[in-house]
């Protein structure tokens, strides 16, 4: 399961709604960029397991309730050299019902090609559940996993995030997150987040998030720190 835990860190850098979605759907057509730049390991004494990396593409408006997305990983880490992370494609769709005000249920799919000359591959079926109140709610993303190394016949593993988030001002939504994976067979606290989504305008949204994986034994414990922002026109 070494692989599998290998691809679900890298899943962590794809941003295929993996924080609360401030705007949602997208507008029709052409008319979104995402970026989102990463400091990877602070805390940590040494070099190793430190770096940036920079997320970004474009998104389409398909449907008044979809849009489909690609987006390219670019990765600096402080030791070794440089380049593509991965590629990403996807389209991720909004379902609406009656209860649309208080539960909405989204889902989405995702192909990721990623490692040395991105010779693996992975993709990625969810669903989010998302249940509003008043100023807050509660969410839970279940996702199954499929991934292959291009030799043998490839893995797949569940993984599954939950959180809570509060809007403040009627223009911003602080979260906290908790994220589990399957390891053999079994699921393991993978990491936690805590984030703030702010509208600055109508065109700008702003995404902070500080997220700390779960170490491995008798490793030092680091964090990530994440700018990103979802422009509009």
């Amino acid at each position: 399961m070494k692989g599998i835990t290998s691809f679900l860190l890298i899943l962590t850098l794809v941003p295929a709604a993996m924080a609360v979605d401030t705007w949602e759907p997208y507008p029709m057509g052409p008319g979104v960029i995402e970026f989102y730049f990463t400091q990877s390991g602070v805390g940590l004494d040494g070099p190793e397991g430190q770096g940036k990396s920079l997320v970004i593409g474009p998104s389409w408006g398909i449907h008044e309730s979809a849009h489909v997305y690609l987006f390219t990983g670019i990765g600096y880490p402080e030791m070794g050299p440089g380049g593509v992370d991965f590629l990403s494609m996807g389209i991720f769709k909004n379902f609406y019902g009656e209860f649309e005000k208080t539960f909405k249920l989204d889902a989405y799919f995702e192909m990721v090609a990623f490692g040395p000359g991105l010779g693996f591959s992975s993709m990625a079926a969810g669903l989010e559940a998302n249940l509003d109140f008043e100023g807050l709610g509660l969410y839970a993303r279940p996702t199954l996993n499929w991934f292959h190394d291009g030799v043998g016949e490839g893995d797949s593993a569940m993984s599954l995030a939950s959180g809570f988030w509060y809007g403040i001002a009627g223009m911003a939504e602080a979260f906290l997150e908790l994220e589990f994976t399957e390891v053999d067979d079994e699921f393991e606290h993978a990491s936690s987040a805590i984030g703030l989504n702010v509208l600055l305008s109508k065109e700008v949204e702003l995404i902070l998030e500080l997220r700390s994986p779960e170490p491995a034994e008798g490793a030092d414990r680091r964090f990530d720190i994440t700018l990103g922002a979802v422009t509009v026109w």
